[in-house]
């Protein structure tokens, strides 16, 4: 039988001002003992019931902190809203799957009205973006490069257009349209020349 230890409110104090008073040590301690039991410790998150005891701690813990958990993260946002944007627009230039990602998340929700994530771009697309990629260079015309993929370059045409002036689709048609073998690169004034109807559905 385990013993039970009761400590006075006199002892709680003292070792209370003594840890204030001490944060350096206090510091130095927690950090030796979680070295020396740190794959204890990870072994025993991982067990089921304390899965479990994690996801409800933390449900709790959002309930009753959700106001100044939103807060902080607008806030968060708003001070590092240009660095980011200058972050994305560099992967942007620079990371091609992720420029197609961003492109098919933003052709499906002109087209839906809803926002997909990553799985949902695969999903969509038929393929990877990485795949995707690969694609439409073995489409590329004479003088193509990512370099020139641009408004005055060429563009990624929906060849079957995701939205048609004189004709009403169906959600699940234009889903369709998003599949990567309904895309071919176009030079912008060839993509031009397919109509005005189709200009708003083409992707630069």
């Amino acid at each position: 039988m385990n013993k039970v230890y009761k400590t006075s409110e006199k002892d709680r104090a003292r070792c209370k001002a003594w840890r204030e008073a001490n944060p350096e040590k206090v510091s130095a301690y927690q950090k030796g003992w979680y070295e020396a039991n740190k794959e204890r410790l990870s072994a025993r998150r991982k067990e089921p019931i304390m899965k479990e005891k994690d996801r409800a701690r933390k449900a709790a813990w959002y309930v009753v902190n959700k106001e100044a958990h939103c807060a902080r993260g607008k806030a968060r946002h708003h001070a590092n809203k240009d660095s980011n944007n200058s972050l994305k627009r560099a992967r942007y230039a620079s990371d091609i799957p992720f420029k197609l990602s961003k492109l098919v998340k933003d052709a499906h929700l002109r087209s839906t009205g809803r926002r997909i994530g990553k799985q949902g771009v695969t999903e969509f697309l038929g393929c990877t973006t990485e795949e995707y990629k690969e694609y439409l260079e073995s489409k590329f015309q004479q003088g193509m490069t990512w370099d020139n993929h641009a408004v005055d370059g060429w563009h990624i045409d929906h060849i079957l257009p995701l939205n048609e002036s004189n004709t009403v689709l169906t959600e699940e048609e234009k889903i369709k349209r998003l599949h990567y073998t309904n895309t071919q690169p176009l030079w912008a004034e060839d993509n031009m020349k397919k109509g005005n109807k189709l200009e708003e559905d083409n992707d630069v």
